[in-house]
């Protein structure tokens, strides 16, 4: 996998961040907060322009009331 591949993936996860947080109605801000970061982190995230651990992610998912599947293609 390229590096070009690498940043679509991670494109494709922040938008996947980035639906379910508006699904739920979440500001980056309220996000950030509940996941112990910022609002420029999340937004970050969302662009695909941070590589995010597994740990994030996780706590990302809990903070959504998702799963960690549910941010990417199976």
């Amino acid at each position: 996998m390229d590096d070009k591949d690498l940043q679509d993936q991670a494109e494709k996860l922040g938008d996947a961040i980035r639906i379910a947080r508006m699904e739920q109605r979440v500001s980056q801000e309220e996000l950030g907060l509940a996941i112990g970061t910022s609002q420029s982190y999340i937004a970050r995230l969302e662009l695909g322009q941070l590589n995010l651990s597994i740990a994030v992610l996780i706590r990302i998912a809990d903070a959504l009331d998702r799963e960690v599947r549910d941010f990417f293609d199976c």
